[in-house]
């Protein structure tokens, strides 16, 4: 099962590496005039795998402390919404063919939407991820 990890080796920089990687090599692309929309298919499933690498560390990091998970969950919300190359529709973008890709898309159908609070919004997650 999970290994418990100290929550101080998960935070919002850990949150920020894993999610502004692929941001970084679309600016490196254009940089070098090369277009990204030929990588986008790529860069979808990068995503959607760093979505789900995250949620299941922070369980597994977290896993007795439901503020703590909140809160990473807060982080990767931000920095999906910073990100311009997903032009925040990433609902709509990511795959859905592994179990990870079905676990991000979990996460953003729940957590995305601003109509409730967080508390509500990770439960309805995290009870929807547990069935």
């Amino acid at each position: 099962m999970f290994q418990h990890l100290s929550s101080t080796l998960f935070r919002k920089k850990h949150v920020d590496g894993y999610l502004n990687a692929w941001p970084i090599i679309v600016q490196f692309l254009q940089q070098q005039r090369i277009d990204p929309k030929i990588y986008l298919a790529a860069y979808y499933r990068g995503m959607s795998g760093h979505i789900c690498t995250l949620i299941t560390k922070n369980f597994r990091v977290n896993f007795d402390d439901i503020k703590a998970r909140e809160l990473i969950y807060m982080y990767i919300l931000d920095a999906l919404d910073k990100d311009t190359t997903l032009n925040q529709a990433y609902e709509k973008l990511l795959p859905n063919i592994t179990m990870k890709d079905q676990i991000s898309r979990l996460f953003i159908k729940h957590m995305a939407p601003r109509d409730k609070s967080l508390f509500e919004r990770t439960r309805l997650f995290e009870n929807a991820y547990h069935e």
